[in-house]
């Protein structure tokens, strides 16, 4: 194990109790790592984590440590789904739009949001086809979008200091697994990456291993990570953030 730096981690808690399988990583991994775990009940009550800092961490969903950082007086990090590095593993066109452009189309196309968990990205078929799913959200919100591809799998890889430690299926067909080549030439390309991520790759239909998007560590699907590696990357995401 890793020594931990950390000497206290808030995990978010519902009822004195983990809210999710990634916050009961996060709350197991680090109690197996010698570390003080609290809990908060809700985004009301970061106000109110006083001693928030370098050795006090916050595990939550991504606007709990949005608001951490905030009230520590540290940026935002930038969103980091499609770096340019990594465009040559994408297989595919991917660019920013608007969905307004999006609700005008007739083309198939995937699209997610840009602000982090603003709704969960999906493929539009038609301006009728799922047009509910929006339609709260004005037409000015910024999205991503790529062409549509046929994904028979696909697949979390952690990365932690420039290490692959884990990966795990989170859709699709279990024995389609990604290329191990593509991945790491992939990973040893990314080199403005934070210290952790994940990056998730797919197999197509015919066989290709083409990125699917990258995801920051602060505030990170588990997939069935060991416990102890999840609260390392964390941690390791924490710290840099607080540099």
């Amino acid at each position: 194990m890793t020594r931990p730096f950390l000497r206290k981690v808030y995990i978010r808690c519902r009822e004195g109790h983990p809210d999710n399988p990634n916050m009961f990583a996060a709350y197991d991994g680090f109690r197996q790592l010698g570390v003080e775990t609290a809990s908060f009940e809700g985004f009301g009550d970061i106000g109110t984590l006083s001693d928030l800092g370098p050795e006090v961490a916050l595990s939550g969903f991504v606007g709990d440590v949005l608001a951490a950082l905030k009230q520590l007086g540290k940026p935002s990090p930038p969103n980091i789904d499609y770096p340019d590095e990594l465009r040559p593993w994408m297989g595919r066109e991917v660019w920013r739009s608007t969905l307004g452009k999006i609700r005008r189309t007739v083309d198939p196309v995937f699209f997610k949001p840009v602000e982090e968990k603003l709704f969960t990205g999906f493929v539009w078929r038609s301006p009728d086809g799922d047009r509910m799913r929006v339609a709260t959200l004005r037409d000015d919100v910024d999205v991503w979008v790529s062409e549509c591809v046929d994904f028979v799998s696909e697949y979390r890889c952690f990365v932690n200091g420039g290490k692959i430690v884990g990966c795990r299926l989170y859709d699709g067909d279990w024995s389609r697994a990604p290329d191990r080549k593509v991945v790491e030439s992939a990973v040893a390309a990314y080199r403005s990456s934070p210290q952790a991520y994940s990056i998730d790759f797919g197999v197509t239909s015919d066989g290709r291993t083409l990125l699917v998007e990258v995801n920051d560590a602060y505030a990170l699907g588990a997939y069935g990570l060991p416990s102890v590696l999840y609260a390392n990357m964390v941690e390791a995401r924490w710290s840099e953030l607080m540099l």
